[in-house]
């Protein structure tokens, strides 16, 4: 039998029953039936299970403007943005209060990921965090798809529930102020409509019959859809299609010379397009860092099934261009580049074993893969997606590569170059020559 230090009891006891105690809170919780709250609805009385054991009363927060940031280890963006929220907690001090919620993983996972960050990224993630309440995932702040996060005023008021990128400091002064949030909206992933895109998705109407088979040409172009499910991309039937996008993104997928490892085209990456554009708001849909929803387009592009994707490839630029009156043209330019090249250990080559592709921000696990498709990884499973850099491989390395396999911070390119020079290759910080897809207004060139 468990012995319980009588101590501690006496103190969870004047605690949990003295004036300033949770006991009230607690009645309230399991006296009312909690519901899904929306913007303006107030929180309920509701204990929160910090990590470390600490068990606080919501309103303990309350006077001040209160972020709860929903997370998981897997949640890639989540992570990414944990300096960001460490800053803005610094920026605004007591005025606010962000804590991050995961309801997914136990403590012991929790701490180990979070330990692990501090040592490969210096990152001390020392917020207040949330674990193992189900209360606020399932009934109060139910979500599909992260990162998810919930702003409260200083009366525990809803005001609003938005993705991550709404988390500015222009925004959550506004919220410090009491003053109206222009954020975006979340929509959860289960809330989005799935559409068969290999099928016109907007044809028939005006009184006529949606056609039993697939038109032999089909092209559509609307404003953004924000109901629509995310899709980008070429389709294995011969077609093409693009949600919400920019007309920079539409650009970046007419464009593409990149190829994801399972063979199917990938939009470019900001480093490898240039604008020359007098409107430029009007095209990149960016305005101080926020999307304006109202440049988003939706387009859809279908020919006959099996046509390649050549084919299709030069049909949406030319649409994009008369729709847009721009003109997109590659040139080069000498940039700043991380330079993939031979260290003085010999290349650690393919001998035995599955294929792996496992890159996270924290982790290189790969097996039986090209130098181009390590690159292909590190340019989509980590923040290089975002990086002015391009990666060149110099390395005239043409054979697979062998199990490489270890932790670093990856996104430090010098810490990476380090871990890799064992395994015969390294990174450096040169300028080359490189390809480049200029965008411009067509009366300009």
């Amino acid at each position: 039998m468990k012995v319980i230090n009588k101590s501690a009891w006496l103190i969870f006891l004047l605690y949990a029953f003295g004036p300033a105690g949770f006991l009230p809170e607690l009645r309230a919780q399991l006296k009312d039936p909690v519901r899904k709250l929306s913007v303006g609805d107030t929180l309920p009385p509701h204990l929160l299970r910090m990590l470390g054991g600490e068990v606080r009363p919501l309103s303990d927060y309350r006077g001040r403007a209160v972020i709860l940031d929903f997370w998981n280890t897997s949640c890639v963006a989540c992570v990414a943005s944990w300096p960001k929220l460490l800053n803005l907690q610094q920026e605004f001090g007591e005025s606010l209060r962000i804590i991050l919620v995961n309801t997914t993983q136990d403590e012991v996972a929790i701490r180990k990921f979070i330990d692990k960050r501090r040592e490969l990224t210096d990152v001390n993630m020392n917020l207040p965090m949330v674990w193992g309440d189900t209360v606020l995932t399932r009934k109060m702040f139910p979500y599909s798809g992260l990162p998810h996060v919930v702003w409260l005023d200083q009366n525990g008021v809803v005001a609003a529930i938005t993705g991550g990128p709404e988390l500015k400091a222009d925004n959550i002064r506004a919220l410090i102020e009491r003053k109206p949030l222009k954020v975006a909206a979340k929509i959860n992933n289960n809330e989005l409509i799935r559409v068969d895109w290999t099928k016109p998705a907007f044809f028939g109407g005006n009184n006529t019959p949606s056609p039993s088979d697939t038109p032999v040409w089909y092209s559509f172009l609307s404003k953004g859809i924000p109901w629509l499910f995310p899709a980008i991309g070429f389709l294995p039937n011969g077609g093409v299609v693009a949600t919400n996008g920019s007309v920079r993104t539409l650009y970046e997928v007419a464009y593409t010379n990149r190829v994801h490892i399972k063979g199917v085209p990938i939009p470019l990456l900001k480093n490898q397009v240039e604008t020359d554009i007098r409107d430029s708001l009007r095209y990149l849909a960016v305005s101080n860092g926020v999307v304006q929803p109202e440049y988003l387009y939706t387009y859809q592009l279908l020919g006959p099934k099996g046509t390649p994707v050549e084919k299709i490839r030069a049909r949406f630029q030319s649409e994009l261009d008369q729709m847009f009156g721009l003109k997109a043209t590659w040139v080069t330019r000498i940039k700043p580049c991380y330079v993939l090249v031979r260290s003085g250990s010999p290349v650690t080559g393919y001998r035995e074993g599955a294929a792996s592709i496992r890159v996270s921000p924290t982790k290189i696990d790969i097996n039986k893969l090209t130098v181009a498709q390590l690159i292909s990884r590190l340019e989509n499973a980590t923040s290089y997606y975002y990086s002015p850099n391009q990666f060149v491989d110099e390395t005239g390395y043409t054979g697979l590569l062998g199990r490489i396999s270890f932790e670093v911070n990856v996104e430090n390119f010098s810490r990476l170059s380090e871990k890799l020079k064992p395994y015969g290759i390294e990174i450096i910080e040169a300028s080359r020559q490189v390809n480049v897809l200029l965008i411009s207004d067509e009366d300009l060139r």
